[in-house]
C-alpha cells in the first residue's frame, strides 16, 4: 500500500500516514493529514491562514521487492532512533512542565494578592486614588515576566523539536553499500530488530557469527529478546563460551550507548538551564516588587480605613442627636395637636341625624345594657363590647365636673383601629344621670371599623373632658356568617341539595364550597379567619328559585348558631312582584297584608283574591310571610307588617321585607329618587321606641306610573287587621 515514507503529521502526530499530504509553504517542515487539513488544526506555530499545497500519494509497484524491503527497514530506522530520544523528549517535557507550573504558581499567588487588595481598596479608596492605583497596577502587569517564561518555555520546546527533527531524519533512511545493494545495521538499534534483522547483523558484524545468527533466526530471537538474555538462554541455545562472549561485549556496547549523552546536548541544555535560572531571577525580582507596591497599598488601606470609622462614628453621632431632636419635635408637635383637638375634634352632630337615630338617643329602653367608665390603661378583657346597630348607657358619677343641667346632646371625639371612619354620637339624660351613645357606621362590612375606640365626652362648649373612655365595637350579629344555614324555599320548603360557597371579597378566593342535606342544613369551617365573605347560595335541582348573593363578616370568632335562608322565586311574569317577610324568634307571628284601591284585602283569612294571594303563613316565628301579586295599570297597592301575637316590641322584632322580580321585564322608580327598585332589595324595620305599635306600614305601589314609595317610621296602634283601615286611609292621604 502507498504512503508517505519518513513523514510525520504535526497535527497528530500520525507517522507515514496513507491520505493526502499538506504542506505548509510558510513553517518549516510542517506537514498535515488530510484529516487534521480538513479540520483546520492548528497548533503553537502554525495558522488557519498559511498556504498549504497537496502533495498526493507516490506510486510503489507491488513487484519491486527491493522498494518495499527499502521502506521496511526505513520504517525500522526511523522507529529505534524515535525510541532513542523517546527519552531525551520525555525528560525536557518534564522539566518544561515543571518549570511551566512553577511559573504559573508564582504567578496565580501574585494575581490573587494583588486581586484581593485591589477589591480592598476599590472599596475605600475615592475615584482619584483608584484610578492612579489601577494605573500602577497595569504598569506592574506590563512589566511582568510571564510572557517572557512562556516564550522562553516555548522556545526550548521548539528547539527540542526542531533538533530531534534533524536528528532523526538520518534515521529514516537505512545506511546501504551502493555496491552490494545490503542493507548495514547498527549496534545503536539492536533492540528493534527482529528475528530477521538480527540474523542480518550478527553476519555483518562478525562472519564468525553465523552458526549462531541461524541459532537465533531459527528460534525466532529478536533484538529485543537477545538484550534481555539470561544464562539459562545461553545454555539451551547451544551458544559457544567465545559466542557469549562476543554477544555479552554487543550488549554493553548498546547500553554504554544508551546512557552516555553527547556532550554537544549536555552543554546546549545546562545553557538553557542557566537561562531559565536568570529568568526565574529577574521574574522573582518583579514579584518582590510588586508584593513592596502591594504592601504600600494595603498600609494607604489602612489609613483610610481608619479615616471611614472615624467619619462613620462621627456621623452616627450626627443621626442620634438628629433622632432625639426628631422625637422632641413630634412630641411638641402631638402636644399641640391634643391641645388644638378640644375644640377642632369635637362633633356634635345631633341635629343632623336621622328620625329613628334621635328617638334611639332619647328614649333609652329599659333593657339598654350599661356599662362602666373604663381607663385607658385597661386591658383587652376590661373594654365593654358593644354591638354597631344597638344604643349603650355610660353611667356617670355626679362629682363628675362640667356636667350639663338639662336632657342634650354632647361633642365628642374617637380614634379607632386601623382607617375607622367610625364616629360616635353621645346625648346626656340627667334624670338617669347617665350618657347614651351609640356608634354610626357607614360600612358595617369594612373589617376596618371594628376593635377598641377611644371616646372623649366634651362639655357642650367644648372646653373640657367630661370622661374619657374605651369601647371594643362588633358588628351585629345578623350580619356575622352563621355556624349552620338552614335553606328553605319562600313558602318554606327545605331545599336539599342547594350549594353553598363562601368566598374572600378582598382575594375572591373560594373558601368553602358545600351542599345542603335533607333537612336543608349545612355546617360551615370553625376555623374561618377574620374578614369580609361573598355568600352566594343557588340550587341546582330547582331552576326556579333565585340565585343569592350577599355579603357577611367573621370578627373575633363571632357567630350565631343557625341562620334561616329562605330563597325567592325566579319564575316571575311582567308586572308580577314576590314580597318575603322575615323576622326574629319574637314576636312569634307576624302576619303579612296587601290592599288594593279596588277593596281587596289579602291576608291570613283571606290568601287568595285573583291575582293576589298569600303563598305562605307562619305563626311559629322566623317565617317566611311570602305574598305575590299582579299589579294592575289603574289600581294601587298598600304592602303592611301586622303583629298578631300579644308579644311586644314589634320595632324589635328585627323584621325586614324582601323584594323580588324580573328587572328586565319589570322596572319600578321609586318616588323621590331616581333609583328603581332592585331584584333582591330588603328593607329593615326602624328600631324605635314604639311599643305599642301593631302595624307595620311599609310601602305603596302605584300600578299606573310603576312607582313604589316607601313609608319611613310609620306605625299604627289599632287592632283592626281584619278590614281594609289601613289601605283606605294610606290611598285616601294620597290623594
Amino acid at each position: 500500500m502507498s504512503k508517505h515514507y519518513g513523514i510525520c503529521c504535526d497535527g497528530c502526530n500520525a507517522n507515514e500516514f496513507s491520505s493526502i499530504r499538506y504542506k505548509c509553504q510558510i513553517c518549516p517542515d510542517y506537514d498535515l493529514c488530510s484529516t487534521c487539513y480538513n479540520t483546520k488544526k492548528e497548533t503553537q506555530s502554525h495558522l488557519n491562514s498559511h498556504r498549504m499545497i497537496e502533495i498526493g500519494l507516490p506510486a510503489v509497484k507491488k513487484s519491486d521487492s527491493l522498494a518495499q524491503k527499502h521502506t521496511d527497514q526505513m520504517n525500522q530506522l526511523e522507529a529505534a532512533y524515535l525510541s532513542r530520544f523517546s527519552s531525551n523528549i520525555s525528560t525536557d517535557s518534564i522539566r518544561k512542565k515543571t518549570l511551566s507550573r512553577s511559573t504559573e504558581m508564582l504567578d496565580r499567588e501574585v494575581r490573587t494578592k494583588m486581586i484581593s487588595s485591589t477589591e480592598t481598596l476599590d472599596k475605600r479608596v475615592t475615584s482619584e486614588s483608584w484610578s492612579k492605583m489601577v494605573s500602577s497596577t497595569e504598569s506592574l502587569n506590563e512589566k511582568s515576566t510571564r510572557v517572557k517564561m512562556f516564550a522562553s518555555t516555548e522556545k526550548l520546546t521548539e528547539r527540542s523539536i526542531a533538533d530531534n527533527r534533524r536528528d532523526t531524519r538520518p534515521f529514516l533512511v537505512p545506511t546501504t553499500d551502493n555496491r552490494a545493494k545490503t542493507t548495514v545495521f547498527s549496534v545503536e538499534h539492536l533492540e528493534k530488530f527482529s528475528y530477521n534483522e538480527l540474523h542480518e547483523f550478527l553476519i555483518q558484524h562478525d562472519e564468525s557469527l553465523r552458526s549462531l545468527a541461524e541459532k537465533c533466526k531459527k528460534e525466532r530471537v529478536s533484538g529485543l529478546d537477545l538484550m534481555n538474555f539470561e544464562d539459562d538462554d545461553y545454555k539451551n541455545l547451544m551458544i559457544t563460551y567465545g559466542e557469549k562472549k562476543k554477544l555479552k561485549l554487543l550488549i554493553e556496547q548498546k547500553k554504554s550507548k544508551l546512557t552516555s549523552p553527547s556532550a554537544a546536548n549536555s552543554a546546549q541544555e545546562q545553557a538553557e538551564l542557566n537561562h531559565l535560572r536568570q529568568t526565574l531571577q529577574t521574574y522573582n525580582q518583579e514579584i518582590q516588587e510588586k508584593h513592596e507596591v502591594i504592601q504600600r497599598l494595603e498600609e494607604i488601606a489602612i489609613k483610610r480605613d481608619q479615616y471611614a470609622q472615624k467619619r462613620a462614628l462621627i456621623i452616627k453621632e450626627l443621626q442620634i442627636t438628629l433622632e432625639q431632636q426628631s422625637a422632641q419635635h413630634s412630641l411638641v408637635q402631638k402636644l399641640v395637636q391634643q391641645l388644638s383637638s378640644t375644640t377642632s375634634s369635637a362633633k356634635n352632630d345631633f341635629s343632623q341625624l336621622t328620625p329613628v337615630v334621635q328617638d334611639q338617643l332619647l328614649n333609652i329602653p329599659e333593657n339598654a345594657t350599661k356599662i362602666p367608665i373604663v381607663p385607658l390603661s385597661s386591658s383587652t378583657v376590661e373594654i365593654p363590647i358593644i354591638q354597631s346597630n344597638t344604643p349603650i348607657v355610660i353611667e356617670l358619677d355626679q362629682s363628675i365636673p362640667h356636667i350639663p343641667t338639662t336632657k342634650m346632646s354632647l361633642p365628642n371625639s374617637s380614634t379607632g383601629p386601623h382607617s375607622s371612619s367610625v364616629h360616635f354620637l353621645t346625648f346626656y339624660h340627667p334624670d338617669k344621670n347617665a350618657l347614651v351613645t351609640k356608634p354610626v357606621i357607614h360600612d358595617p362590612y369594612d373589617m376596618n371599623n371594628y376593635g377598641t375606640h377611644k371616646l372623649i365626652i366634651y362639655s357642650e362648649d367644648s372646653q373640657h373632658i367630661i370622661t374619657e373612655t374605651l369601647l371594643n365595637v362588633i358588628p351585629e350579629i345578623e350580619i356575622c356568617v352563621p355556624k349552620q344555614f338552614a335553606i328553605r324555599d319562600s313558602v318554606n320548603n327545605v331545599v336539599s341539595g342547594g350549594i353553598i360557597t363562601l368566598k374572600s371579597v378582598n382575594e375572591e378566593s373560594v373558601l368553602f364550597t358545600g351542599t345542603t342535606d335533607q333537612d336543608g342544613l349545612i355546617m360551615l369551617p370553625d376555623n374561618l379567619p377574620d374578614g369580609s365573605y361573598r355568600v352566594e347560595i343557588h340550587s341546582p335541582n330547582n331552576p326556579k328559585l333565585q340565585h343569592l348573593k350577599f355579603v357577611m363578616v367573621i370578627f373575633q370568632n363571632r357567630r350565631q348558631n343557625v341562620l334561616n335562608k329562605f330563597i325567592g322565586r325566579s319564575d316571575l311574569e311582567s308586572n308580577q312582584i314576590h314580597i318575603v317577610l322575615e323576622w326574629n324568634a319574637e314576636p312569634r307571628d307576624l302576619d303579612s297584608h296587601l290592599y288594593s284601591s279596588d277593596g281587596r284585602h289579602v291576608y291570613f283569612q283571606n290568601k287568595d283574591d285573583r291575582d293576589m294571594t298569600l303563598d305562605c303563613d307562619v305563626t311559629t316565628g322566623f317565617g317566611p310571610e311570602t305574598i305575590t301579586f299582579t299589579f294592575q295599570p289603574n289600581l294601587k297597592y298598600v304592602y303592611a307588617v301586622h303583629r298578631y301575637s300579644p308579644e311586644p316590641k314589634l320595632t324589635q322584632s328585627k323584621a325586614k321585607v324582601t323584594f323580588y322580580l324580573d328587572a328586565e321585564k319589570t322596572q319600578i322608580s321609586k318616588v323621590g329618587s331616581q333609583d328603581k327598585l332592585t331584584n333582591s332589595e330588603t328593607h329593615y324595620i326602624p328600631e324605635i321606641t314604639r311599643p305599642n305599635a301593631t302595624f307595620w306600614i311599609v310601602c305603596m305601589i302605584d300600578g299606573s306610573t310603576k312607582q313604589i314609595r316607601f313609608f319611613p317610621n310609620t306605625f299604627e296602634e289599632h287592632n283592626s287587621f281584619d278590614t281594609d283601615l289601613i289601605g283606605r286611609t294610606i290611598f285616601l292621604s294620597d290623594c
